[in-house]
């Protein structure tokens, strides 16, 4: 602790001071007014001296005060001048605050908007990563997503549908145009409303159609109609053409093949609110085509395609036309594991009906629309190979009919339908008919 001493810098020392000059007076002044009264000086100069030293004493004090009288206001100053600073630092930290609310509202929508691209893009690349990784591998392994958004009862509908045959195969060349045109005007001849629907833009059943109805002319392609996002308004009047009173057709073009693409490209980035897939079913289940016709026959692409998934997913029955070689029987067994693993996905309705042996050679001795016995092992292992992929001992092969390769039905193409020109070509498509509707029967 320090010591203060005596002196004139503060305010204590001044006070000190005082302090020690009255105890030195009232120790001393008995003895000063003894020597001043012998000195005779007298007591008036004695108390004139010490007013004299008081008062000094007071104008320094006085001086010290008012010095501390300025410290104490310049520190009520400084005090006034830190709160000041304090309530603006509050005032520009509220301010602050209210600042990064509006941040957040400003950029909150930025940042939302960021994230939900963000999280697209993602999406998008998973889904093209997808595409591309089943794409490397079979069509049927591409197409088998489970289902999306579909037409309204499409279960119940495909369930209780007139007949809708799907002639199909993933080999090319095989008389399926050949065949399902000649099998939809012989069941027109037998007064069934038949409707065929072309979805091989190649257009090779139109072509028919059109030769056979006199119309000449590139067709418009109507199919495109069915697989719009939405269908047009009175649609089947727009879509449908006819070649007799019983025989109508769908026809298909060149522009089908855009339409196809671009469908499937959006269905790799689900960039559509219902399943593409689905769309030729939305028509052909629908009450314009239920209630006015007896039999569907669709001519599919020799292509795993839109159309072809399509042409799936609207069909009740699968025939699956082939050259009777061991070739192509391969193929058949390879188109049936293709089947199995579409069906189990997309269309659990769908039946494999039956294969049909085409283009054969002059028939034999059997009778006259039979298999022919040289057939007969490429038959079998064409059906023994469907057998197994579909874990079923069911005869698939229609022995008893076959579609044979002849100049009749090979030319009069040039002119239309075969079974409508070439009259003796019509009881080997009646037979034909008749094994067809044995394993697809009319309903209703």
């Amino acid at each position: 602790m320090s010591v203060v001493e005596c002196g004139f810098k503060t305010n204590e020392e001044i006070a000190l001071c005082v302090g020690a000059i009255r105890d030195f007076i009232d120790v001393a002044y008995p003895w000063i007014q003894t020597v001043l009264g012998i000195s005779g000086i007298g007591t008036l100069a004695l108390v004139s001296i010490l007013v004299w030293m008081l008062q000094r004493l007071r104008k320094d004090v006085e001086s010290r005060q008012d010095d501390l009288t300025g410290l104490q206001n310049d520190l009520v100053e400084a005090k006034s001048q830190r709160d000041d600073a304090r309530s603006r630092a509050r005032s520009a930290e509220t301010m602050i605050q209210m600042l990064n609310e509006q941040l957040k509202v400003a950029t909150g929508p930025i940042n939302d908007a960021l994230s939900t691209a963000n999280e697209q893009a993602a999406r998008l690349a998973g889904l093209i990563n997808a595409g591309l990784e089943a794409s490397s591998g079979e069509g049927a392994a591409f197409w088998s997503r489970a289902p999306g958004v579909r037409a309204d009862g499409y279960q119940t509908g495909i369930r209780d549908s007139k007949p809708i045959l799907l002639f199909a195969n993933q080999k090319g060349g095989v008389g399926k145009t050949t065949l399902s045109a000649n099998l939809a005007a012989a069941f027109a001849d037998r007064g069934e409303r038949v409707l065929v629907v072309d979805l091989d833009y190649q257009g090779s059943l139109t072509s028919l159609m059109l030769a056979q109805a006199k119309v000449q002319g590139e067709p418009p392609s109507t199919v495109d109609l069915l697989h719009a996002d939405s269908l047009p308004e009175h649609w089947p009047k727009i879509a449908i053409r006819p070649v007799s009173d019983k025989l109508h057709y769908i026809s298909c073009w060149y522009t089908f093949e855009r339409l196809e693409r671009n469908l499937e490209y959006r269905w790799i980035l689900e960039n559509t609110e219902d399943d593409v897939r689905f769309r030729l079913a939305r028509a052909l289940l629908s009450s314009d085509i239920q209630d006015h016709y007896d039999r569907v026959i669709i001519d599919a692409p020799p292509r795993m395609t839109t159309g072809f998934l399509n042409g799936f997913c609207s069909a009740t029955h699968l025939f699956v036309p082939t050259v009777v070689d061991n070739v192509s029987a391969v193929a058949v067994g390879t188109f049936a594991r293709q089947f199995r693993e579409l069906r189990s996905v997309l269309n659990p309705q769908i039946e494999f009906a039956g294969i049909v042996g085409t283009m054969t050679t002059l028939l034999n001795g059997n009778g006259p629309f039979t298999l022919p016995k040289n057939a007969e092992p490429a038959a079998s292992r064409a059906e023994g190979g469907v057998q197994k992929m579909l874990n079923s001992n069911t005869n698939y092969f229609i022995r008893a009919a076959v579609m044979a390769r002849t100049p009749k039905v090979s030319y009069s193409a040039e002119e239309g339908i075969a079974y409508l020109q070439a009259p003796e070509t019509r009881p080997m498509f009646d037979t034909l008919a008749d094994q067809v509707t044995i394993r697809a029967p009319l309903r209703g």
